[in-house]
């Protein structure tokens, strides 16, 4: 028989070392998290890309999305 659980839960307080911190905010480089993905398999971060986000209140349309295609941010 195998049993399954879901575990929904809320964050309610967190600590983070001040040795991770860049301009405030935590560095994913710096904590190097490892996620349990399930069995005896793990995972840790690999490639980090930073790609800017467009502001809400920027938005070009109501529905755009980045990709779709025809439409281009800005146009």
């Amino acid at each position: 028989m195998i049993f399954r659980s879901l575990v929904l839960g809320q964050v309610v307080h967190a600590v983070v070392d001040e040795d991770v911190l860049v301009d405030g905010h935590p560095d994913i480089r710096r904590l190097r998290p490892l996620a349990r993905l399930g069995g005896d398999e793990w995972s840790t971060i690999g490639e980090v890309r930073e790609l800017a986000r467009i502001p809400y209140r920027d938005w070009p349309e109501k529905g755009w999305r980045p990709g779709r295609p025809g439409r281009e941010h800005g146009a």
